[in-house]
């Protein structure tokens, strides 16, 4: 509810407030939710914020791991863990890895390798200076292509 009374005006709202404010949450935090959704990377857990948490497939345990309905069906209360809380980006990331300490899973989740895009890694390369190293046989096409490239500028001026 929200009063102006300088401007006479009195807001109300139909829609009840989250029970888990931002600020109540931290990492580290166990909470018990419920699986509200699944998609084939993880699955959504409501533990009561605004907005339902990802509980992502790596995070369900060791090991491969087809789909998230082989761990958790929808409906199902689960007790998870927070890993990390982000206000401005509105994303809270869970974990079934209750035992781990938040050390641990942050360094966990620094040991994995970033995800490079084609054009990255091209950019790279060519911060190093490395070339493509060209086989034998390319310098045979790359001289018959040099060759026949003559030919045809020849051609071409002679017709003149």
């Amino acid at each position: 509810m929200d009063v102006d009374p300088q401007a006479h005006r009195i807001g109300l709202t139909m829609v009840a407030p989250p029970d888990v404010s931002w600020d109540e949450l931290a990492d580290g935090q166990i909470l018990t939710g419920k699986v509200v959704r699944m998609e084939k990377y993880g699955a959504f857990v409501d533990i009561g914020a605004e907005r339902p948490g990802l509980l992502h497939v790596r995070e369900m345990g060791k090991g491969y791991i087809r789909h998230p309905s082989d761990i958790v069906k929808d409906g199902e209360e689960i007790e998870v863990r927070i890993v990390k809380v982000d206000p401005q980006k509105r994303q809270i990331d869970l974990t079934m890895n209750l035992n781990m300490s938040i050390r641990e899973l942050r360094e966990e989740e620094e040991e994995e390798e970033p995800f490079l895009s084609p054009m990255e890694i091209a950019f790279r390369d060519a911060q190093k200076g490395t070339q493509r190293r060209k086989r034998p046989n390319d310098h045979r096409k790359i001289k018959r292509n040099q060759r026949e490239l003559e030919d045809i500028f020849q051609r071409t001026l002679n017709q003149r």
